[in-house]
């Protein structure tokens, strides 16, 4: 028995294929076997799974017509005889040692699952741009390295979204028949199993380390129409359907059901507001979301209290009016992209100095240059083990140094925070008070990949 099998299901991915598959046979657990299960490919994925198949006997390919994502992930479970699963998207790939180390804590620990975090990132190798994206809890950030009960964490579902950064015991997944949903496509369908996994685990872990590269450049990767809410909802009603038949161990998860919900059909409803009410055509799909939230109220899962007010009210206005929020959610959009604009113009005319190197630093020089604004001098930072280390094109010097060579530059300070603190500083080293400038726009993780211009 392999210590873990890695399922790759493909579908028309023959430029990102051979990257994919060279990270898994590169690991450094060797003891894998990895699965590839072509959904009918019509582009030449299938001879590039073929030459692997020929190189090295650990690849195995399972073809079949085109039925989709769900029925893919299930033919891969089946065929899989690893003591843990992974899943690796064939557009994306990993670090060598991404299922040794995993591997390494599920086995000691005899978890049900373990996950790493992952890197979101656009382009080439030459070229590419990425952001570390961690796990956290807003009122709890120490959940690395330690055995939890998920049950103890509900909230933590909202944000670990993707289930193919780690690995997850086979027996575990057999015992409580755990399955993908089978629906056509590919949108939507890993939601269901995310949730399977979270609520009948008593035994997980999450790992710091950033182990899997997710891409965020296949054009053909997302649903940016009024079907992917019909994808969605239906997705959803799988989920509901297994927490209704598992309400010893899914009661708790009810709220973050909702929260969840509501969160990606606003993401799936943001997509499209770039259109007219009249030409989305939403049809019924609208009122099946709105049974769905006054359900929610009516039990009481997203009662004040039990949600953020703002929440509340949100989800209380597209019960009421929907097609009013859907012109007020529009609105909202174009103002908060008129504010990012203006932002980011602000410092088009200026030299830039980036206070600390971390991730809000990597997520403002892309911001900046996906949407070329070529403003950034320098990066400084007080901790001295990263000064002369790159951060892409930039070597990051210390603060008192940046302040001696930038004296005329703006000082913009990259960390959500210690601020004040770091405002303080830069005060005393004398740099006025008008050079400095906080992040005062939402840059999320995602939205530093995007272009907005």
């Amino acid at each position: 028995m392999p210590k873990v099998s890695i399922i790759v299901p493909v579908y028309n991915v023959q430029d990102y294929l051979r990257e994919c598959m060279d990270s898994i046979l590169a690991q450094t657990l060797y003891d894998i076997e990895v699965i590839c299960v072509n959904d009918g490919s019509t582009d030449h994925s299938a001879e590039v799974l073929e030459s692997y198949v020929q190189q090295d006997s650990r690849v195995k390919v399972l073809n079949k017509e085109n039925t989709g994502y769900g029925a893919s992930m299930n033919q891969g479970l089946k065929a899989a005889s690893g003591e843990y699963i992974g899943v690796v998207e064939p557009d994306d790939f990993v670090k060598p040692e991404m299922y040794e180390e995993l591997y390494q804590k599920a086995h000691e620990f005899q978890l049900d699952w373990v996950k790493g975090n992952f890197q979101v990132f656009k382009g080439s190798k030459e070229a590419r741009r990425n952001v570390p994206v961690k796990v956290y809890l807003p009122k709890e950030s120490k959940i690395y390295h330690i055995v939890l009960n998920p049950t103890d964490y509900p909230d933590l579902i909202l944000y670990d979204d993707f289930y193919w950064k780690g690995i997850y015991q086979r027996e575990f997944l057999l015992q409580n028949c755990i399955w993908f949903h089978e629906t056509p496509g590919a949108a939507y369908q890993d939601n269901g199993f995310k949730y399977q996994t979270f609520c009948m685990a008593k035994r997980v872990m999450y790992i710091e380390k950033a182990y899997y590269w997710y891409r965020r450049d296949n054009p053909s990767a997302s649903t940016y129409n009024v079907r992917g809410l019909e994808f969605m909802y239906g997705e959803y009603r799988f989920i509901r359907e297994f927490m209704d038949r598992n309400c010893d161990r899914t009661e708790v998860f009810r709220v973050t059901y909702y929260k969840k919900l509501y969160f990606q059909f606003q993401e799936q409803l943001y997509k499209i507001l770039d259109k007219e009410w009249e030409e989305v055509k939403p049809g019924k799909i609208l009122d099946k979301y709105r049974e769905e939230f006054s359900f929610g109220m009516d039990k009481g899962y997203l009662a004040r209290g039990q949600v953020e007010e703002w929440l509340y009210s949100d989800v209380r206005f597209f019960v009421r009016y929907p097609q009013s929020y859907f012109k007020y959610k529009k609105v909202q959009k174009e103002l908060e992209k008129e504010k990012n604009f203006e932002w980011l113009n602000s410092f088009k005319d200026r030299k830039v100095v980036l206070v600390c190197g971390g991730a809000k630093a990597r997520q403002v020089i892309n911001f900046f240059q996906i949407n070329q604004v070529n403003s950034i001098v320098a990066i400084c930072d007080n901790d001295e083990s990263k000064w002369g280390k790159m951060l892409y094109e930039f070597s990051i010097i210390p603060t008192v140094q940046a302040v001696k060579e930038y004296a005329k530059a703006t000082f913009l300070i990259a960390k959500a925070g210690d601020t004040q603190k770091l405002r303080k500083q830069l005060l005393e080293l004398g740099v006025s008070e008008e050079k400095i400038v906080d992040i005062s726009i939402g840059l999320s993780s995602f939205m530093s990949l995007e272009r907005i211009v």
